[in-house]
């Protein structure tokens, strides 16, 4: 089963190795992100999440970075259930229309893993709103523009 450009592979123990090369290729050993990049993103959702969540904005949190370590078994079930590699963190929603909008947050300088960008063509493509951030203001102001914010 291919998605999105990619054919997940597994490890020898059976583990998922998320996409981490260009041209469609996945490398056999995963790549280790610094738990300081994780935090100071993780950081920064959820410090985002809180203040959108605040301003009246319904936000719903996609948890693809919990994939890493994961079996094949597993992996292939959550495929089947809807999973999608390099959705964005989070999912803003219009209220009346449950019209969707795609946040992904990054630290400052922080760049898009291949998955994540292939996500973002898709989301073009289909004329679906989404756009990478790198401070909490800047995701409340992309809301804003959005017009998911009214103040």
């Amino acid at each position: 089963m291919r998605t999105h450009g990619y054919q997940p592979k597994a490890t020898a123990k059976g583990k998922i190795v998320p996409p981490t090369g260009g041209s469609g290729t996945v490398k056999e050993k995963p790549v280790k992100k610094s738990i300081k990049r994780d935090y100071a993103e993780s950081r920064i959702q959820a410090e985002a999440v809180s203040a959108l969540s605040l301003l009246g904005v319904y936000v719903l949190m996609i948890p693809n970075g919990e994939i890493a370590g994961m079996t094949a078994r597993k992996y292939r079930r959550l495929v089947a259930l809807g999973f999608r590699s390099g959705a964005p963190d989070t999912i803003l929603l219009e209220r009346n229309t449950a019209r969707f909008f795609g946040l992904e947050f990054k630290q400052p300088g922080g760049r898009q893993s291949v998955s994540q960008k292939s996500f973002q063509f898709v989301c073009i493509a289909n004329n679906w709103p989404y756009e990478v951030v790198d401070s909490v203001d800047k995701a409340i102001a992309q809301a804003k523009d959005w017009g998911l914010i009214h103040a």
